[in-house]
């Protein structure tokens, strides 16, 4: 029985990589020509690649996460790394997701937690990171994500199909993305929008406090909304946040709040929902009423004791002594005009 060898090869390019299969088969077979071993060979190399396109392209799953995010009145908040009152209408949200396929070493003490609000001009994050090896050493200034920092989506464009990667040319995107180091030293923005308003960058207001003490990182932000946001009750966005870890100037692990949250750096999907929820109802003090004034009947008398003087000793018994002799005087001088007629 004859044999007869058969090397095929196909060549391809996805997502900026190159693809070679190499196959090489020994058929031991005499009715089978090489034609018909290559086109054999052709069909399990196409197979094999939509196998690996399949496995690469649905990759992250799509996030379930949801939260509400209530409204405040305009220009209450001050962004101080404080935790406003305020924030108590918000529902605590987690970070505890992490992405070991990235990060194999991931450390598993870095965990946080967040409070989302919003008004007619930003929406607030307040997150509490817990990071019991806080590094700040060998940071890379345009790298913020490999800082001990934060990252934060939200995705006005609300795309939810799967892997949905979003760009500056995609028509219909309107992506704001946003990078805070622990230490308050760097946050980067992009907007990914074809009529993109650089202006929102100078809007942005943040405070952190690099390192409680305790093994906590504090960070406050005010996200601007974009113009073309209609800022109204039950407005369904994307937003996802991570908490990145680092050592040494490179990040080591990341946490989320959706189980596949590392990848919003480019896919949509992965992200969880927020929605612009209803007012807060916020109490605010009543004015105090100021006392209406007495009448002259009802007001007190005052008296003023008028310390003595070093000259003239107790003034008010001085007067008391002259009134006295005044009337004295006249009572004579009265006595005398009448026993004279």
């Amino acid at each position: 029985m004859g044999h007869k060898s058969i090397e095929f090869g196909v060549i391809a390019i996805y997502n900026g990589y190159i693809l070679i299969f190499y196959i090489s088969a020994t058929l031991q077979h005499e009715g089978v020509s090489k034609l018909q071993a290559k086109r054999v060979l052709s069909i399990l190399a196409t197979v094999l690649f939509a196998s690996l396109l399949l496995s690469t392209s649905v990759g992250a799953a799509e996030s379930t996460k949801v939260m509400n995010v209530p409204r405040v009145p305009d220009g209450l908040i001050v962004i101080d790394a404080e935790k406003d009152d305020l924030y108590s209408h918000a529902e605590e949200q987690q970070l505890v997701e992490q992405n070991f396929e990235y990060f194999p070493m991931s450390p598993g003490n870095t965990n946080g937690v967040f409070y989302t609000l919003y008004d007619s001009n930003y929406i607030y994050l307040y997150v509490d990171v817990t990071d019991p090896d806080i590094d700040y050493s060998h940071a890379t200034p345009e790298e913020t994500w490999n800082r001990e920092s934060i990252g934060v989506i939200l995705d006005f464009s609300y795309i939810r199909e799967e892997a949905y990667e979003y760009s500056y040319a995609n028509s219909g995107d309107l992506i704001c993305y946003i990078n805070l180091s622990g230490d308050g030293t760097m946050v980067t923005y992009h907007m990914y929008a074809t009529d993109a308003d650089t202006g929102l960058y100078d809007k942005i207001k943040f405070a952190t406090v690099a390192d409680t003490g305790n093994g906590h990182i504090l960070y406050e932000l005010a996200m601007p909304i974009p113009e073309q946001v209609d800022v109204s009750e039950g407005l369904k966005f994307g937003f996802e946040i991570t908490a990145c870890n680092a050592e040494l100037g490179s990040r080591v692990g990341v946490v989320t709040w959706s189980p596949e949250g590392s990848e919003m750096w480019h896919y949509t999907d992965v992200c969880g929902t927020a929605i612009f929820g209803a007012a807060v109802v916020v109490e605010t003090p009543e004015p105090e009423t100021e006392a209406e004034p007495k009448t002259a009947a009802e007001a007190p008398v005052e008296t003023v004791d008028t310390p003595p003087s070093p000259a003239t000793g107790n003034m008010t018994i001085a007067i008391s002594i002259i009134a006295a002799a005044s009337a004295s005087t006249l009572a004579y001088f009265a006595a005398k005009k009448k026993s004279s007629k």
